[in-house]
């Protein structure tokens, strides 16, 4: 799926026997956009230079990301806890 637009055939011209590739399918997000127009919830700016330094800023930005959903979940819960503790001893 040469550029993921879409499934890639091969066939034959029958005089010239040369081979020839072609775009056959489009490919859509599970929403219906089509692939070439899908921006992802998380976008990375492979320019900014501070990304420079890894040597996969794509799972870098990613990383970085999941850790925050994770901590923000586990404050929640450590703050959901702390508040029913407090509520069962009265404080």
């Amino acid at each position: 799926m040469a550029g993921l637009n879409g499934g890639i055939f091969n066939t034959e011209l029958p005089h010239t026997k040369i081979g020839v590739t072609y775009a056959g399918e489009r490919l859509n997000h599970i929403n219906g956009t089509p692939r070439e127009n899908f921006v992802p919830p998380v976008l990375v700016n492979l320019l900014d230079t501070r990304l420079s330094r890894f040597n996969d800023p794509i799972l870098e930005v990613g990383y970085e990301k999941l850790n925050k959903i994770i901590n923000a979940h586990t404050n929640d819960s450590l703050h959901r806890s702390a508040g029913q503790r407090a509520s069962q001893t009265g404080l």
